[in-house]
């Protein structure tokens, strides 16, 4: 059973990080008879310049200097420490005073911001080769800024016809990050736990449900909401606030949980007869009105009370029912199996799908349009 759990809860985990609008696209060059793997970003850190880099189908130790470079051309571009391009943030007059300069170099980096706004042109950052890959810098955002962009390399292009949107975030500590993710992740272990319990009719899904609920408070809306302050400066950018899917699937897995809880470990109401709304029967009120007696047996006096050995006084004392585990109960485990499938389900959604965004129009984060 903790196998399976495992099993799932790394299979989850991989798929969480495979998938969503800010995992890396992947991809690779055919350079030299062998082929040459690399990772676009989707994904840039606020106040970072983002590196682009695709592998170089022809190594060269250096490239020669671009000829005519002009004032207007080093005015839109500028040189790292590495010597790599970085481009103006402005972006003022680049996209047309690069262009022959791009060419030359055989590799431009394309890109624009996102949504696209009438009016607007691509801007154009030639990519320079540095270690056996064509790089420059897409320009940093402000936090759920979006950048569009892809890349034209030795007469090939990589993703011109569906460019790649990348989106800006704060810098998130791993103070606040690591024990997110951990916490996240141990509630999926032990709602699986809590699931295949239950199946089983073990009654651990109890405990397992519980653990589940208070996991997912303290991953998710604790730390979760430290993360989203991070990065985007809001708390909470879910139901009723906005339609962060990656919040509201917190937010339904929450609730998922707290209504097993909840119903699991719900009193049961007393019986009629025990909370004295129904009159026990004549032959209990009998049985239960008999007083001591004095038996001699052997010689010696006994001062005991008479067990009730009649069906009905049994039933009396004991409230109409078996002592015990109520039959009528027993459902609850199919309602944390439900649970353990929502959470399974949750899981299986892609990552940050529906975040926010920058509104170009309004200066404000948006989320879920």
């Amino acid at each position: 059973m903790i196998l399976i759990s495992v099993v799932l809860t790394l299979f989850f985990a991989a798929f969480q990080r495979m998938t969503g609008p800010t995992h890396p696209e992947d991809g690779f060059v055919e350079r030299e008879g062998e082929r040459v793997a690399f990772s676009l970003p989707r994904s840039g850190t606020v106040g970072e310049d983002t590196r682009i880099a695709i592998p170089a189908k022809a190594l060269q130790e250096k490239l020669s200097e671009v000829k005519g470079r002009t004032g207007s051309t080093d005015a839109c571009q500028t040189e790292s420490d590495e010597g790599l391009l970085v481009p103006d943030p402005a972006g003022s007059g680049c996209h047309a005073s690069c262009a022959e300069a791009g060419s030359a170099a055989r590799a431009v980096l394309h890109y624009r911001h996102y949504p696209f706004l009438e009016d607007e042109d691509w801007m154009e950052v030639p990519m320079r080769q540095k270690n056996g890959y064509w790089t420059a810098f897409l320009p940093s955002q402000p936090m759920a800024g979006k950048l569009a962009y892809y890349v034209e390399a030795d007469g090939d292009s990589y993703h011109q016809d569906a460019p790649l949107i990348i989106r800006y975030k704060g810098s998130v500590p791993a103070s606040v990050l690591v024990p997110h993710i951990l916490l996240m992740f141990l509630a999926m272990f032990f709602a699986v736990m809590a699931g295949l319990t239950a199946l089983l009719n073990d009654p651990l899904y109890k405990r397992y449900s519980v653990l589940t609920l208070a996991l997912l408070v303290l991953g998710g809306l604790v730390f979760g909401c430290l993360v989203q302050k991070h990065a985007f400066d809001v708390y909470w950018a879910g139901f009723p606030m906005g339609g962060d899917l990656t919040d509201n699937k917190t937010l339904i897995a929450v609730l998922a949980f707290l209504i097993a809880v909840v119903l699991t470990f719900l009193p049961r109401r007393k019986p009629l007869q025990e909370s004295g709304a129904m009159p026990m029967s004549e032959p209990a009120v009998s049985e239960m009105s008999q007083r001591k007696t004095v038996v001699k047996q052997g010689g010696k006096l006994a001062d005991e009370t008479a067990p009730l050995e009649s069906t009905a006084g049994k039933t009396a004392m004991q409230g109409g029912e078996p002592i015990g585990a109520s039959e009528s109960r027993s459902w609850t485990r199919w309602v944390v199996l439900a649970a353990a499938i929502v959470m399974s389900g949750i899981f299986s959604v892609p990552h940050s799908a529906n975040g926010s965004e920058l509104d170009r129009t309004t200066g404000e984060i948006v989320s879920g349009d």
